[in-house]
């Protein structure tokens, strides 16, 4: 049986695919933790002359947070934060660490909210939706709840 290019792409790319998305996520796993790592120990070095009355240094590593899942282009990537123990430097006026790469409460790049924007109005999905579905279309939260378990039984068109 002879088969075109077509149809040999198609059955080649989804388990290919499959494994050039985990690669990928690997991938950016791996750099966003060395780059992470890069920002503790630029930090730690700044305040390394930095010790206690007992000559302890004042701003170390203190293990890791819980890993977290982040949303990005490629996927979600499970990361592990390194904690820093620095909260002497605040009665010395000095600033505390706080990461410009994965700032405590991010969950997902911010690529990914300038996809999805957090304020987007009914009226534009109202517009979208009347033009595939016809002018008498509403969002869902336009109608009743009767109509919504309707249009789910096949009662309304």
């Amino acid at each position: 049986m002879r088969h075109t290019t077509i149809q040999t792409q198609i059955e080649a790319t989804a388990p290919t695919l499959q494994g050039l998305d985990e690669v990928v996520r690997e991938g950016a796993r791996r750099m966003l933790h060395a780059a992470l790592q890069a920002e503790v120990e630029e930090h730690l070095a700044r305040y390394e002359n930095i010790v206690d009355e007992n000559g302890r240094r004042v701003v170390v590593r203190n293990g890791s947070q819980p890993k977290r899942a982040i949303l990005t282009g490629a996927g979600p990537i499970v990361v592990e934060r390194p904690r820093v123990d620095d909260r002497a430097l605040e009665s010395i006026g000095k600033e505390r660490f706080t990461s410009r790469i994965l700032p405590k409460f991010m969950r997902r790049a911010p690529s990914i909210d300038a996809l999805v924007p957090h304020a987007v109005s009914a009226r534009y999905f109202h517009r979208r939706l009347s033009h595939g579905a016809g002018s008498d279309s509403r969002t869902i939260g336009e109608r009743p709840f009767g109509e919504h378990r309707r249009a789910a039984q096949g009662d309304l068109d």
